[in-house]
């Protein structure tokens, strides 16, 4: 949940001149891995948002998209 924020955060301009759909294409194959190396889906942060609540907000992904193979 945390790379899907900070990905947030570049793509927000936080940045500052630098590309921040670059920043979220490298946080979604960090979390590519974690899906294919088990990682629970089912957990929630502290607002009750799942991973989908989460990816529909901070990224421009959806989590289909994630985690089926390229």
């Amino acid at each position: 949940m945390v790379a899907i924020k900070l990905g947030r955060k570049c793509l927000d301009s936080w940045t500052k001149a630098r590309d921040g759909k670059q920043a979220i294409e490298n946080y979604r194959a960090i979390f590519q891995l974690l899906a294919k190396t088990g990682a629970r889906m089912d957990l929630k942060d502290h607002h009750d948002r799942d991973v989908e609540a989460l990816l529909k907000r901070f990224t421009p992904f959806q989590l289909e998209d994630l985690i089926s193979p390229e």
